[in-house]
């Protein structure tokens, strides 16, 4: 169910001379559909420090709440626009003069997309109808790359629109 994150700890002793004995904990998690990974730099909570409106910075719980409103209005929003969102966010609260860098990256746990890219035909003429065949009853987007390529599937498929 997203939003229920389930983590678990592990924690490794270390070593060699320098750090011989100390532990460090690891932590990882099992995603799921529709979960999302978000990080940025510091320059995002930062973002307006000394501001009117942000005298301490934006702030981690009022970037949760633009992201949680992100998604909410779109709830398959892709990672690339809601990253953009968050860069935008803080730039604009620093007046589009940003102070410190400004970073966010997110990944994005959902279905895969399918793409075939179809690029040159095969060696043997004799699988034309094959290799075309197989890109037809393909259930995803589908790139055919070069003119020879696009010829033959063109006259695999009849000519005509595909």
């Amino acid at each position: 169910m997203p939003g229920l994150l389930s983590l678990f700890w592990n924690g490794v002793v270390l070593e060699g001379v320098k750090h011989a004995g100390k532990e460090v904990l690891t932590t990882g998690f099992r995603p799921v559909k529709e979960d999302r990974i978000i990080f940025c730099s510091d320059g995002v909570v930062q973002s307006g420090l000394g501001s009117d409106k942000y005298p301490l910075g934006f702030g981690q719980e009022n970037l949760k709440m633009l992201l949680a409103d992100a998604i909410q209005e779109e709830h398959d929003i892709s990672a690339d626009r809601l990253a953009s969102k968050v860069i935008d966010r803080a730039n604009l609260n620093d007046g589009f003069h940003p102070m410190d860098d400004i970073s966010c990256a997110v990944i994005y746990y959902r279905d895969p997309r399918k793409l075939m890219i179809c690029s040159g035909p095969p060696v043997d003429p004799a699988n034309d109808s094959m290799f075309a065949g197989l890109l037809r009853k393909f259930e995803g987007r589908k790139i055919i790359s070069g003119a020879t390529t696009g010829d033959m599937i063109a006259r695999e498929w009849g000519g005509g629109d595909h």
